[in-house]
């Protein structure tokens, strides 16, 4: 810890008290515990394949097909903080917004699509 004006702390204390200063269980959050949520990632990509027209002569009615896959919540391509995910949330009320209390990880996510038109 240190003084307001940076200096090393001269002040002896107890661990109970610096915690209680810091920020506990049911006080405010103290410095210490705040991390940067800054961070750049792939939230989703899409890759898709449109059938070339002739396969579909003689297909009754079909104008298009188009296959395609999908992946969500893929990677952090940049991530200042190895534990925090900015995405995750405890609940949904606004007060909860910024927490991290034991939260499962978000999900990754892949899927397959077929868009056909008529």
């Amino acid at each position: 810890a240190v003084d307001d004006d940076g200096n090393p702390n001269t002040i002896e204390t107890d661990a109970e008290t610096f915690w209680r200063g810091l920020g506990g269980r049911n006080t405010p959050v103290g410095e210490a515990f705040v991390e940067s949520a800054t961070n750049t990632r792939l939230r989703e990509l899409t890759l898709g394949y449109n059938l070339p027209q002739s396969l579909l002569e003689g297909i009754g009615g079909i104008s298009n097909v188009k296959v395609s896959v999908v992946g969500r919540n893929l990677f952090f391509i940049y991530r200042e903080s190895d534990r925090l995910d900015p995405d995750n949330m405890p609940g949904t009320s606004p007060s909860v917004e910024g927490f991290d209390s034991f939260s499962p990880p978000t999900s990754r996510s892949f899927g397959a699509n077929i868009r056909i038109d008529f």
